[in-house]
């Protein structure tokens, strides 16, 4: 794949798949949070070896970016505007863009696919890059945050449906929940700084990975450890770094990793089945501690399947650094799932594609009952026979006639009341006013 500099006629700078070729290692940025997250491995702070590209619908988000390389979504169509939320508008855009998107792809042995679920562009273009990527033959990870609860029941169910689409699609998927990343702030942290939380931790699983993979250990983790770890799993992986100092450090830091809540407070790694363990360490930390270190969260990892690697680092002293993944749930791919849309057509969604458990029991389109939503689908009403719309199936009394009337039982006359001299109710040639029973020609003993 060769990428070369080319001006788009709104005037944001992009990258045509057909320039020099690109590294093994590439981190896509996929939407507005995407972008933003891997703004941290641009400039000073690059991965050697790893290639970022911004990919976004939106040119403004896009011209903004310092990313070396730019892909714009649905060019011809969007027009350099967003997704306006729609899930289902990005992942058509991505759709269509799916010959360009594999070329980005081409050569590449492992892919990072970075963005936050709940919006339009990054929900519905992700799981769609990931899918690309594997067919390419990338080892594929999916690195995504996961709403803040006061962000409301829409925005939670895009992003479950997203996330049910980025297992199916990548490798796995390392989420890092924003309402966890808020738990582990002060309450008078102000907006920006959480979300910098947010991004950072996304960066952090990218760097981390990197870092195992490329940076000379005392225990060397290689891509084919990682590849035989990962590859064809589809699960949703948990992520945490902590890292401690002083004389209790090896303690500390075991502590911190244990009541992470990124690891549900010790619940994730006693029923993992995969987790990929990483210590760093100073120069002046014996290894023993790291032994130690190693050795107690082995301990807690009681059905998985588990891969170290350690390193010594002189940047960080006497300071030890524990960078655990710990996938849950690994399986054979899952099921295809459809984003729901805003609009019942949106990018050519059908309505039968929503999820009443993934959206709490309301649907963003379809009928309601007394204000409220309806919480399901109306199922369709049974095909009737020939027999069934002529006369009920042939009961006596009724089986002759074409239109069928209504008897009498020998109860107390229920009157119809001020509906008396109405119109029957008919749906689908059945005239609901008659009991069930008689209509399908049921017997009552």
């Amino acid at each position: 794949m060769n990428p070369e500099d080319m001006q788009t006629g709104e005037g944001t700078q992009e990258t045509a798949a057909d320039g020099p070729v690109l590294q093994d290692f590439r981190v896509f940025g996929v939407g507005r949070a995407g972008i933003h997250a891997v703004e941290q491995l641009c400039g000073p702070g690059a991965l050697p070896g790893v290639e970022v590209i911004a990919v976004h619908s939106d040119t403004q988000t896009l011209a903004r970016s310092s990313a070396p390389h730019r892909h714009r979504l649905g060019g011809g169509t969007l027009r350099g505007l967003g997704s306006g939320g729609d899930p289902a508008v990005g992942q058509a855009a991505a759709e269509r863009d799916a010959a360009e998107l594999r070329r980005w792809m081409e050569g590449a042995r492992m892919v990072f696919i970075v963005t936050g679920l709940g919006a339009g562009t990054g929900t519905g273009a992700a799981p769609v890059l990931a899918r690309i990527a594997r067919e390419a033959g990338a080892l594929v990870l999916g690195v995504v945050t996961l709403p803040f609860q006061c962000e409301g029941p829409l925005r939670a169910g895009h992003a479950t449906v997203g996330l049910r689409g980025m297992k199916r699609a990548a490798d796995a998927v390392i989420t890092v929940p924003n309402q966890r990343v808020l738990a582990t702030l002060d309450g008078s942290t102000p907006a920006t700084a959480v979300f910098e939380a947010a991004n950072r931790l996304l960066v952090d699983g990218v760097r981390g990975l990197w870092q195992l993979l490329t940076r000379p250990g005392l225990i060397q983790l290689d891509f084919a450890s990682l590849e035989r770890l990962l590859r064809g799993r589809h699960s949703e992986s948990a992520f945490a770094c902590v890292e401690a100092t002083g004389e209790n450090r090896s303690r500390e830091v075991v502590d911190r990793l244990l009541a992470s809540p990124f690891l549900a407070n010790d619940t994730v790694l006693p029923v993992a089945d995969a987790v990929l363990i990483a210590v760093t360490a100073g120069e002046d930390v014996p290894f023993a501690e790291t032994e130690g270190v190693l050795e107690r969260i082995q301990a807690e990892c009681r059905q998985a399947q588990v891969v170290v690697g350690t390193s010594v680092d002189s940047a960080v002293r006497d300071r030890m650094v524990v960078t655990l993944v710990a996938s849950v749930g690994g399986s054979a791919p899952l099921p295809e799932v459809e984003i729901p849309a805003k609009g019942m057509e949106s990018a050519g969604f059908e309505r039968g594609g929503l999820d009443p458990e993934i959206l709490g029991g309301e649907y963003l389109t379809g009928g309601t009952t007394g204000g409220r939503s309806s919480g399901g689908l109306v199922p369709p009403a049974p095909e009737l026979t020939a027999a069934q719309r002529q006369g009920m199936g042939g009961r006596p009394g009724l089986g002759k006639k074409k239109k069928v009337v209504q008897t009498t039982f020998n109860f107390e006359m229920v009157s119809r009341g001020r509906f008396e001299k109405t119109e029957a109710t008919i749906l689908h040639g059945e005239d609901l006013d008659i009991p069930t029973f008689l209509r399908r020609g049921v017997s009552l003993n």
